[in-house]
Formats: C-alpha cells, sequence, structure tokens
C-alpha cells in the first residue's frame, strides 16, 4: 500500500495534464456546439 501511495504523491500533475488533454477537447467542442452558432460572425 505505500507503494501505490508513493506512486500516487509522484504523478499527480502529470495525471491531471493528461486529464486535461483528454477532457480540453471535449469541453471545447461542447462549448462550441453550444454557442458556436451565437458566436459565429453572420
Amino acid at each position: 500500500m505505500r507503494e501505490f501511495e508513493n506512486t500516487i504523491s509522484i504523478y499527480p500533475s502529470l495525471l491531471r495534464s493528461a486529464i486535461e488533454l483528454l477532457f480540453a477537447p471535449l469541453v471545447a467542442s461542447a462549448v462550441f456546439v453550444e454557442y458556436g452558432p451565437e458566436l459565429a460572425p453572420q
């Protein structure tokens, strides 16, 4: 269990950046689909 805790303490920033890389495009596309027509110049 101690090794597991050490691994978690080493990688939180790496894990967070990986999660951001995965979810940022999803969030951006969702926001664009939601608000894109309003923001797009006519």
